[in-house]
């Protein structure tokens, strides 16, 4: 799960995406065989429709991992990398699209 928040402050209403765009694995706990595997996904699309000035939008975005940790690790809990996102913002009168990326560090924790 990830807490996003998003400000979109713009003169006009319009819409934006929440997408990921990459992970970034930290090689130190996971399977270097499997690095290419580590990846995560929206579980659900993020979609809303904004409005002039000052919108936000807050909200925990579940997530699907997969992550592949190194076996007969010790650590139980471990930075597995870094998760980028992508908003995909549409500023619907100009009919413009931009584009913004923010990441966050993604931390791994086994169940016991």
């Amino acid at each position: 799960m990830a807490n996003i928040e998003v400000l979109v402050n713009s003169p006009h209403s319009g819409n934006f995406t929440l997408q990921v765009n990459r992970f970034y694995p930290k090689t130190e706990y996971l399977d270097p065989e499997r690095l290419g595997e580590n990846h995560m996904d929206l579980q659900n699309p993020v979609r809303d429709t904004t409005y002039p000035q000052a919108y936000r939008f807050r909200a925990d975005v579940n997530l699907i991992a997969y992550i592949y940790p190194k076996q007969n690790l010790t650590e139980l809990y471990f930075n597995a990398g870094v998760l980028e996102f992508q908003i995909v913002y549409c500023d619907v009168p100009k009919n413009i699209i931009h584009n913004e990326f923010f990441n966050g560090t993604v931390w791994f924790e086994f169940a016991q």
